[in-house]
């Protein structure tokens, strides 16, 4: 459960391994030190600033060093303004002395928005509705969300959550009403959702029941608060 930076950081700072610390911070500081462009993503330019980083790492102080190029990112290098005229490190950088010291390094692309659809499920019981850990996709694993299911089109949507619903047991289900549409943003998707209401008899196999006047309350989804406002 330990990756390479966190690894670096233990052996570097704890025992005086000599390892180089990498993270974004410490990349825009190298990036600028040597005018090198690029991003992370981008395996030749990972490579560079691993190189570069390798030939400054004080071999007898690597913790020392490590914490100081991951400060000196934090409060001085900074993405946006930096500060350079307080840089310790300013008559050596090509950045500062080209005076283009925001261009380096290059901004990560962005990936494409993608629109989604997505169908909720609001079931009532005595007052609660139900709820299911996370999404689909991995998604919003750790908090409450409305029984859902993703589609490329709204009546896709609805019926792989229909199929869901239908496939769970115990469970006895019939589509009831529409209650309305609410558009929520994750990460890249541009989710449109559509909430339904169902209707039918349930044990309560595989939810977890709120009641919906304290939903508020609980650790949902901001997706789900917004779906929670049509239900009610």
């Amino acid at each position: 459960g330990v990756g390479h930076y966190t690894a670096s950081a233990v052996l570097s700072i704890a025992y005086g391994k000599p390892f180089a610390v990498l993270d974004g911070n410490v990349a825009r500081v190298v990036s600028r030190l040597y005018a090198l462009n690029g991003n992370l993503q981008q395996p030749d330019f990972r490579a560079q600033i691993e190189r570069r980083l390798a030939e400054l790492l004080s071999r007898r102080m690597p913790g020392s060093f490590n914490q100081a190029m991951m400060e000196l990112g934090q409060i001085v290098c900074l993405p946006r303004a930096p500060r350079c005229s307080k840089c310790p490190i300013r008559k050596t950088c090509e950045a500062c002395a080209m005076d283009k010291a925001e261009l380096f390094p290059a901004p990560r692309p962005r990936r494409a928005v993608e629109l989604r659809y997505l169908a909720a499920a609001v079931i009532r019981k005595d007052g609660k509705v139900a709820l299911t850990r996370g999404l689909e996709e991995g998604l919003l694993e750790d908090v409450w969300n409305f029984p859902s299911a993703f589609g490329r089109t709204s009546q896709e949507a609805l019926d792989r959550l229909t199929e869901k619903l239908a496939a769970r047991p115990a469970l006895r289900f019939c589509l009831a009403r529409r209650l309305g549409a609410t558009r929520h943003n994750i990460t890249y998707r541009a989710i449109h959702v559509d909430c339904f209401e169902f209707q039918g008899s349930t044990t309560g196999v595989g939810f977890r029941w709120f009641p919906l006047a304290k939903l508020d309350q609980a650790a949902v989804s901001q997706l789900a608060r917004k779906i929670m406002r049509l239900a009610e």
